[in-house]
């Protein structure tokens, strides 16, 4: 999650600000925006419901040694059409590489309308991880940021950044 992680349940527009404060900043070696919340997936009829995080790939490395964790496929191959499962969420619905997960937010059923039917979200499965935190590994996906921004409605908003701050910088004092 970073030395440092800054989060609002609120959307987040301002974007060009925190990059600006952060990338100005003589303690912050990188940092990563993202956005989170409850999904529904599904494969073969068997639902589950976790926690979905878009991330951008590129600077979310920069944070968090991504391929560490990598314990089947590529995460290389998350796109705006692929998803990343943790190893227990996988195991429990039985979902392995290349399988199609169809994805519903709670932004699909809430704008129903009798003219308006929003169909789920499918992905295909790319990587598989495990972290070794309980938690992360239970219950939490992760997509591109722009899939989760779509997912939820967000346009460019986001709920967060994760931080990496410099060798020998306290997370408590930043």
């Amino acid at each position: 999650q970073g030395d440092v992680r800054i989060s609002s349940p609120h959307i987040i527009y301002d974007i060009d600000d925190i990059d600006t404060l952060l990338s100005g900043s003589r303690d912050v070696a990188s940092f990563a925006k993202f956005a989170y919340g409850m999904t529904m997936l599904q494969f073969d009829n068997r639902p589950v419901f976790p926690m979905m995080k878009g991330i951008d790939l590129t600077h979310e490395r920069d944070v968090i040694v991504l391929d560490d964790f990598i314990c089947d496929g590529d995460i290389n191959n998350l796109s705006d059409d692929g998803i990343v499962l943790s190893k227990s969420l996988a195991d429990s619905i039985g979902i392995q590489i290349g399988d199609i997960v169809d994805v519903y937010s709670p932004i699909m059923f809430i704008e129903q309308s009798e003219d308006t039917v929003m169909l789920p979200r499918s992905l295909e499965v790319v990587a598989i991880y495990k972290t070794g935190y309980h938690q992360i590994d239970n219950d939490t996906a992760m997509v591109s940021l722009s899939t989760m921004q779509e997912l939820y409605g967000l346009h460019h908003g986001i709920h967060g950044v994760s931080i990496k701050l410099k060798d020998g910088v306290s997370a408590e004092r930043f």
